[in-house]
Formats: C-alpha cells, sequence, structure tokens
C-alpha cells in the first residue's frame, strides 16, 4: 500500500497512534488550582474554540475548519479546563453506542505542564455512560498528548501513517514523480 500511495503522489509526513483505555471512572482526585466545566450545547463556542486553536497551533485555515468541525457535532459534549480562573485547555467526548471518543485535547502554551489535560481526561472518563466499554483517543505518536495518556494508563491500539499529496511537501523530501519509493 505505501508504494502505491507514493507511486500516485502521496507522502508519509507524520505517524499517529490510537490509544485506548477501558471505559471505568477513575477513583476520585482533585486538581489544585483547575476548574472543569462542561460547556452546554447551546452555549457560545468561541472560547472552546479559540483555546482549542491556539492550543494545536494551526495556521493553516483548512487545519482550523476541521479542528472546529470535529466539536461541533450535536452529540459532542465540550469541556473547558480554567487554571486559577483562566481559560487553560480543553477536551471534547463523544460517546456512540458503546465507544466513548475523546478527541479536542489541547492546551494553551503557557499552561502546559499544570495538569488541565490530566484533569479534563479525569473529567471525561468521570462522565461516561454505565454502557461505555473502550475510550479511544486519536494523538500523534511519541508526542507530548501520548505520553500524558500513558501516564493515565491508556495503551496502544494502532499505529498509522498520514499521507499529503507532493505537492505540500517540505523541500527536503523527494519529488515522488522522479524519486524511486522506499517501500519496495
Amino acid at each position: 500500500l505505501g508504494a502505491a500511495l507514493f507511486d500516485r503522489g502521496f507522502i508519509p509526513f507524520g505517524v499517529g497512534v490510537t490509544l485506548y483505555a477501558a471505559a471505568e471512572a477513575p477513583p476520585a482526585r482533585t486538581f489544585a488550582g483547575i476548574q472543569i466545566r462542561e460547556l452546554s450545547p447551546d452555549e457560545d463556542t468561541a472560547a472552546f474554540n479559540a483555546v482549542l486553536l491556539a492550543g494545536y497551533g494551526f495556521t493553516d485555515p483548512a487545519q482550523q475548519a476541521l479542528a472546529v468541525l470535529e466539536n461541533e457535532e450535536l452529540d459532542v459534549r465540550r469541556y473547558l479546563a480554567l487554571v486559577d480562573g483562566q481559560p487553560a485547555a480543553v477536551a471534547s467526548l463523544c460517546v456512540r453506542d458503546d465507544v466513548a471518543y475523546l478527541t479536542g485535547a489541547a492546551t494553551l502554551p503557557q499552561f502546559r505542564g499544570r495538569g488541565a489535560q490530566a484533569a479534563l481526561i479525569h473529567r471525561l472518563l468521570s462522565a461516561l455512560p454505565a454502557d461505555c466499554e473502550l475510550a479511544p483517543v486519536p494523538t500523534a505518536f511519541a508526542s507530548g498528548r501520548q505520553r500524558n495518556r500513558d501516564r493515565q494508563r491508556f495503551l496502544g491500539a494502532h499505529i498509522n501513517t498520514p499521507r499529503q499529496p507532493h505537492t505540500a511537501r517540505p523541500a527536503l523530501l523527494p519529488d515522488p514523480r522522479t524519486a524511486r519509493s522506499p517501500f519496495r
């Protein structure tokens, strides 16, 4: 498959991983200075989206639009973490059948390392319906997000290699129209 995609002009641009945890409520815990607030479905999402986009660091309008769209479905529950009263991090939860998808996790750079994501994940896992069995979360392989989830006992389900058209390739990568596929 890798060779066929390469031959058609698609090159790898990273490695992703899907992690999962058993969908069960974690033991009670407090997070000093951190308040988690679930946003109501009719609440303005401007603060959520501002933290989401700044936390991800997206500058491409298409990335920004997709990140916002992912969290605007009717069945998505949005959460905002406040650190010392300031918006600091966001995460979202979408439950379908017996699977709870944890998505939209981002922290503003100045609040990283203060436990906001740990508090959000704790809250999301605590909010799961009793019939949920699994809680997967996508992330970048070997990233800070993966390390955060590892500390919360998430396990690896699979690794994937996202691809992009050669026209978006960095200058250091070979041109797939003339280079030989490394997958052969």
